[in-house]
């Protein structure tokens, strides 16, 4: 195959990396700005789960953003150690969820669900960046 000379324009590459983030951004933009019109369609009592749903959308997003860690270390042969994170960010949010319910309410466990997948999104990138030794998150650029 004949390689392109210094002049050649570059193919533009569709942004790969970024699709999950957005998809995620557009979840988290829906529940939070339509969250209450759209449950109301199941009934009034369902629109006080509307904030609730939205720090939920935000852990989800997080573990986007934080990047393809627990992934990485499936395909590099890693499988129960992203198992292992996945199931300790398991069994420590639900004491953290349970404790903070019953302090706080509802929301607050949405929020101890975000910090407990922070945390899981956390070390699976840093695990897999170990494991691979170059940088997988999404923010990388070039």
């Amino acid at each position: 195959m004949e390689q392109p000379g210094p002049g050649a324009r570059r193919r533009h590459r569709p942004p790969r990396r970024e699709l999950g983030i957005v998809a995620g951004a557009f979840i988290l933009a829906f529940f939070f700005l339509l969250g209450r019109p759209f449950l109301s369609l199941f009934g009034l009592e369902y629109t006080a789960a509307a904030g609730t749903l939205g720090i939920l959308a935000l852990a989800q997003t997080s573990l986007l953003i934080l990047g393809p860690g627990s992934m990485a270390l499936a395909m590099s042969g890693k499988e129960r150690l992203a198992a292992l994170l996945h199931a300790l960010a398991l069994v420590a949010g639900l004491p953290v969820g349970y404790l903070l319910y019953n302090s706080y309410g509802i929301a607050a466990m949405a929020w101890g669900r975000f910090a407990v997948l922070a945390v899981a999104g956390l070390l699976t990138g840093v695990m897999g960046y170990r494991r691979l030794g170059r940088r997988i998150d999404p923010w990388q650029w070039g």
